[in-house]
This record gives structure tokens, C-alpha cells and sequence, in this order.
């Protein structure tokens, strides 16, 4: 993805990334990855019928897994690491997305400097 190969490639972003990040950047790629090759190989479009009633039962609170045992393979591994990915989320930098909006409307301008800015403002 862009944000991968950024990641990468542009020294500043490189020295600001963690591990962190390429794991959460691993995770969203698989689960695209799987996700597309469902859609665009094997023509799966939308939540199957396998595993549409078992993550119904999931927010239930009632797993059924008679519900997603025929399922297939890729289906299951989509599924997994999904999963992994949300269970993740809270421990990364991700979790800021989530709370933006929240504190930023009231929340007064910040200004972000280097070292090497302040240094020069010194001098």
C-alpha cells in the first residue's frame, strides 16, 4: 500500500515509524488482500452465507461454530486476522483516529518544532 512503501522510502517518515505501524500496515493489507482475492477469484461479494450468521452469533454473545466450520480456508483467514487487527488497534498509534474528533474541536493551536528550529530561534 502507499503507506507501506512510504514507510520505506521517505527517510523522515522511516525515522518516525515504529514496528508497531508495519505490523498494523501488515494486518490492513492481508485483510485487503484476502478480501479482494475473494471478490475478484472466487466471486464472493459481500458477507458470505457461512460466516454472515456466525458473526451474527459473535454479537450475540452466543458463537456458533457449526455456523462458520464449512466455511473455506481464505474465508477463515480473512476472518482471523481481521480479528487480530481489532484486537490490536487499542496498543498503536491507530487508536488516535478514533478519538480525534473528540478534543480537537476546543483544543488550541499547536505548533510543532524540531530542535534544530528552537536552535535557530536562539541564535
Amino acid at each position: 500500500s502507499w503507506a507501506f512503501l512510504r514507510r520505506i522510502f521517505i527517510p523522515q517518515v522511516k525515522a518516525m515509524s515504529t514496528p508497531d505501524d508495519y505490523i498494523m500496515l501488515l494486518l490492513l493489507i492481508l485483510i485487503a488482500a484476502l478480501g479482494i482475492y475473494q471478490s475478484a477469484i472466487e466471486m464472493v461479494f459481500g458477507v458470505s452465507f457461512l460466516a454472515g450468521p456466525w458473526i451474527a452469533s459473535i454479537f450475540k454473545l452466543q458463537p456458533d461454530v457449526s455456523a462458520i466450520s464449512a466455511a473455506p480456508l481464505i474465508n477463515k483467514l480473512h476472518i482471523i486476522i481481521a480479528f487480530l487487527f481489532f484486537a490490536y488497534f487499542p496498543f498503536t498509534k491507530l487508536v488516535h483516529f478514533a478519538s480525534y474528533p473528540f478534543g480537537y474541536i476546543n483544543r488550541p493551536y499547536v505548533s510543532m518544532r524540531t530542535k534544530k528550529d528552537k536552535e535557530a530561534e536562539q541564535a
